[in-house]
């Protein structure tokens, strides 16, 4: 077998390898992108849901329950109140 011989059979097991390579690579870079967009997605509902909640509850504080009288409900309602907004993820 002579050198150029080798090169071109090399040259050739190299390109095969490398489409291979990028082919799974491609692969799993989609996977993980779909598997992004569905957590997201998933986040998304999740954080609509609780505004909904929030919303649900704030207006139910600021409504009087009793109609015994105008004090508000307990804690703070001038705007101070301090809430967590982050949102953790994890696996399931």
């Amino acid at each position: 077998m002579s050198a150029g011989d080798f090169q071109t059979k090399y040259a050739s097991v190299m390109e095969s390898m490398l489409k291979s390579a990028v082919a799974e690579t491609t692969k799993l870079f989609e996977t993980m992108v779909d598997e992004l967009k569905a957590e997201i997605s998933r986040i998304k509902k999740e954080n609509e849901d609780l505004k909904s909640r929030c919303s649900r509850v704030e207006s139910a504080r600021s409504r009087p329950t009793d109609g015994a009288g105008s004090e508000p409900p307990p804690g703070p309602n001038d705007g101070s109140e301090k809430r967590d907004t982050a949102t953790q993820c994890g696996e399931e």
